[in-house]
């Protein structure tokens, strides 16, 4: 296991997952510096998406215990962290973007009311002040016409544009 460099924003150090008696993943190392982008390649089953959802904690929603390693997120380890330590750094501080975002999205609800909720919760804004934020955000990842996205339901918008919603 190499030493993560010292300004890692993420360092995952010799991480192994497993479900019941299974380990699905075995002693996995790498570090993301701010501004970097990492990838995470195998094969079908190799572990990638256990590890992903590991780093941000939400493998233990289904089950995942953490026999060795440490997930540092600015130096926090991450594998320490209550839940509710948890719920505020997710959203917030550190996040992913699945390859189909209507996973994510929530159908019954319109895209400014899933991004005022973040900003509500996370940001402490009032709901005028939350709109007004996520239209923003959706002029940021470049979606035209923000303002009448808001009021639009996930299945409204195409793949790429769900994509955009969930960066912003």
């Amino acid at each position: 296991m190499t030493a993560a460099p010292a300004n890692a924003l993420l360092s995952v150090e010799g991480l192994s997952v497993e479900f019941g008696n299974s380990r699905v993943v075995d002693d996995i190392s790498f570090s993301v510096e701010p501004g970097s982008t990492v990838a995470i390649v195998g094969e079908s089953g190799s572990g990638k998406s256990v590890t992903s959802l590991s780093t941000m904690r939400l493998a233990d929603m289904m089950g995942a215990t953490y026999p060795t390693g440490k997930i540092l997120f600015e130096g926090k380890d991450l594998l320490k962290a209550s839940q509710k330590e948890m719920r505020a750094i997710r959203g917030k501080e550190i996040a992913m973007i699945f390859q189909e975002p209507m996973t994510s999205l929530n159908p019954v609800f319109t895209i400014g009311d899933q991004i005022c909720e973040v900003l509500v919760l996370h940001e402490k804004m009032g709901k005028q002040a939350a709109l007004a934020e996520a239209q923003k955000l959706l002029e940021m990842v470049r979606l035209p016409d923000a303002a009448e996205l808001l009021k639009r339901y996930p299945h409204q918008l195409s793949g790429g544009m769900r994509q955009r919603v969930m960066i912003a």
